[in-house]
């Protein structure tokens, strides 16, 4: 599944005057409903809290959160503003600190050629991404 470089534009922290831009991976993943993001990189971007939750995978239910984040594609693209599940990706090393899932996917249209070695996600400007 490809990775690419996104953006979260980080507004929360009252310890900072100007908003931040700081880079992070996310894997394009579509065995993922939603969007999630590392509970590490949550911590440390303050991402504010808007519900608690469960996650429930194959062999595992845990407690978790989902936060609001604001992030973007490009550097100065569309900062699309939505909800994110925290979720112990790095416990298994992953090479990314988010997911995106067939929520954001479905939207657009995600191509992928294994023998070109090509990935290709599109989304539409008028992405609608979860809850908030």
């Amino acid at each position: 599944a490809p990775v690419i470089k996104i953006y979260i534009h980080n507004r929360h922290n009252p310890s900072i005057t100007v908003p931040q831009i700081s880079e992070a991976y996310a894997i394009v993943h579509t065995g993922a409903d939603f969007l999630y993001i590392d509970e590490d990189h949550c911590r440390r971007f303050l991402l504010p809290q808007i519900a608690s939750t469960q996650l429930q995978g194959a062999t595992l239910t845990t407690q978790s959160s989902d936060h609001e984040i604001e992030l973007s594609f490009s550097v100065h693209g569309r900062i699309y503003r939505s909800s994110i599940t925290s979720a112990p990706l790095n416990v298994n090393h992953r090479p990314y600190q988010l997911v995106i899932g067939m929520s954001a996917i479905v939207q657009g249209s995600l191509v992928i050629d294994r023998n070109k070695k090509l990935y290709q996600l599109t989304l539409p400007e008028n992405l609608q991404l979860t809850g908030i």
